[in-house]
């Protein structure tokens, strides 16, 4: 849409929520293809007809250029809206047909290679923070370059909130010694990032699934731009355990945030961080896997499936319903950022914390004023590919799943 006519909606906003027949102007945009299944149920979902109105202005002007036209159309094919067009058009003559800026182009270093396996990450703040002024020069640099219309609304401050469930003690599988370092990370990561943060010790699988359950159904979300979950855990391909060694499906738990069951986040990103094995194929050394299996007396090189694991737990057919194909729910906005690829081992380490999540911290805190989710999560890849590697030179590459319709931006302050 074009700026004189989102300035248009923005003038007349209050007139526009006090009469706006919402219901039946979305069924029009929706028939003239302006708006999504998805925008349609977002309007549709509202309690109130303000509360519809709001909502179809919000949607409106990430529609596309011809979105005005339609609406404008869709007002005066709609009994008792042709005032509305009306006013509109009175007022189209005000707003400038082009509009011009002065920003400062940001001259961001590249980030330093590290060949000798420090991980530290002050030289990569401080190349950035040397460059970057203010949040609000960042995102006019960026949005200079990036079209709205593929860019998720993140103007609410803070963004939402974001959930971390941190299982550490378990009653039959290792402890997960450096998960609690992780936990304090990713909550300094995302109170930097503007989101509020809950955070869960030691649940159960029933405590688990009942804590994403509520997270998802929340008020919360109502007002939010986005939410985040991060889950760090043992696991298997497709499972995480709770710790009373209950295995949970992380596709069940991802369903509960689909457009059917999470209304306030549909449209909205959705961002989950998975800290857990996918497998059972590991090394022992100084570093801790993720796996949950207690190293052999003999301290050689295990390999084992998961199928074999779960025969030799489960000797009986109970084995064979545990290992299921991973699938995600088939649902748009959101990204699954797995530690691991399927079928391998998620390594930590007992005194600096997973592999994952420290490369997620120091590429988010370095990188999140000037680059969307998605390329920060490819320089993680790059980062726990090339700078970690286990006692037994071991490698891991982390597995992010998208399914993102847009660009996610933090813009945190500076």
């Amino acid at each position: 849409m074009e700026k004189r006519h989102k300035n248009l909606l923005r003038r007349n906003r209050l007139a526009l929520v006090r009469d706006l027949e919402a219901i039946r102007l979305s069924n029009h945009l929706f028939q003239e293809e302006i708006f999504s299944e998805n925008d349609l149920d977002s309007v549709k979902v509202e309690r109130t007809r303000t509360s519809q109105a709001e909502m179809l202005l919000d949607i409106l002007p990430r529609r596309g250029p011809k979105a005005f036209d339609v609406f404008c159309r869709a007002l005066e094919d709609t009994d008792g809206q042709g005032h509305l067009v009306g006013l509109l058009r009175a007022n189209e003559s005000v707003s400038s047909g082009t509009v011009t800026s002065t920003t400062t182009r940001l001259n961001v270093n590249p980030p330093l290679e590290l060949n000798d396996g420090d991980n530290s990450t002050s030289q990569h703040i401080a190349a950035v923070n040397a460059n970057v002024t203010t949040s609000s020069q960042a995102k006019k640099n960026t949005l200079q370059h990036t079209d709205e219309d593929f860019l998720y609304p993140m103007n609410n401050k803070p963004h939402g909130w974001c959930l971390i469930i941190n299982n550490v003690d378990f009653e039959n599988l290792n402890r997960r010694g450096g998960s609690d370092l992780d936990a304090d990370r990713l909550k300094e990561l995302f109170t930097k990032l503007q989101y509020n943060i809950k955070m869960c010790r030691n649940q159960t699988a029933k405590q688990l699934k009942d804590a994403l359950c509520q997270f998802a159904k929340t008020n919360d979300h109502k007002a939010a731009d986005s939410t985040v979950v991060c889950l760090l855990s043992h696991g298997l391909e497709g499972q995480i355990y709770g710790v009373d060694g209950v295995l949970v499906s992380i596709p069940d738990l991802l369903a509960l945030f689909n457009g059917y069951m999470a209304t306030d986040l549909i449209g909205k990103p959705k961002l989950f961080f998975i800290q857990a094995c996918r497998g059972s194929d590991f090394d022992h050394g100084a570093d801790v896997t993720d796996g949950g299996h207690s190293k052999s007396a003999e301290g050689y090189h295990v390999t084992r499936t998961t199928a074999k694991l779960l025969t030799a737990a489960f000797p009986s057919d109970e084995a064979e319903k545990f290992v299921e194909p991973e699938t995600l729910p088939a649902e748009a906005d959101m990204v699954v950022a797995y530690s691991t690829v399927p079928g391998y081992v998620s390594w930590s380490n007992l005194q600096k914390g997973s592999w994952f999540i420290q490369a997620l911290f120091d590429v988010f805190s370095a990188h999140a004023h000037t680059e969307d989710v998605v390329s920060m999560l490819i320089r993680v890849n790059g980062k726990v590919a090339r700078e970690f590697e286990s006692f037994n030179r071991k490698k891991q590459i982390p597995a992010p799943v998208v399914m993102l319709t847009k660009k996610v931006f933090f813009f945190p302050p500076s």
